[in-house]
């Protein structure tokens, strides 16, 4: 069952701490509480059939059901999710990745600042395919840039999605640089672009 994503090699992500947070929820009874601390959307996974289990899980956390194998099953099932995700076996895999929660929020972390990478990645290709159009003026791109990462900042910091002394400052200096280089190689491209026009 073919379950990659195109041009994985090239996006950031982990899955194994995927694989370790999902295998926590299903495990231990109060990892959900630890785990939806940091993550709340099924699309911070990368891995669609990890995105689908977490949103059974989720699911089943918000009708105040217990998350364990068989009724995280029975709700893929509802969802028509159960066959995408490889079935039953794959579930039964993932509760032998893990066995304790000592490392869940860690876990957690990994997963989530590897969505806002990938989420940065995307964001630079918008703001290059619409330098390339000719279409936008330069000023407008920026201020569309600086709007874009700030929204992913926020999202980092607030919502609740990470207790703020939990964060990975490497990361968060990574992002920041991230940044400043879009505006840099951007405001250079989009200024050759007009200057040629």
């Amino acid at each position: 069952m073919t379950t990659e994503r195109s041009h994985q090699g090239s996006n950031p992500h982990s899955i194994e701490a995927e694989q370790a947070v999902l295998a926590a929820i299903l495990n231990f009874r109060d990892a959900i509480f630890e785990v939806t601390d940091v993550i709340r959307q099924p699309e911070v996974f990368y891995d669609p059939r990890h995105s689908f289990i977490f949103e059974a899980s989720i699911q089943l956390f918000e009708d105040n059901k217990p998350i364990d194998l068989i009724t995280i099953s029975e709700q893929l099932q509802k969802n028509q999710k159960l066959e995408k995700i490889g079935g039953r076996s794959y579930l039964a895999e993932l509760t032998d990745h893990i066995a304790s929660t000592a490392n869940v929020r860690h876990h957690a972390n990994i997963v989530y600042d590897k969505y806002l990478l990938r989420r940065l990645i995307e964001i630079s290709h918008e703001i290059t395919e619409d330098c390339r159009s000719g279409t936008v003026e330069a000023a407008d791109l920026l201020d569309s840039a600086e709007n874009s990462i700030f929204n992913i900042s926020q999202n980092r910091l607030g919502d609740g999605f990470i207790n703020i002394g939990s964060i990975l400052p490497d990361t968060f200096e990574q992002i920041e640089e991230y940044h400043k280089s879009i505006r840099r190689r951007h405001y250079r491209h989009c200024n050759r672009i007009y200057r040629s026009g």
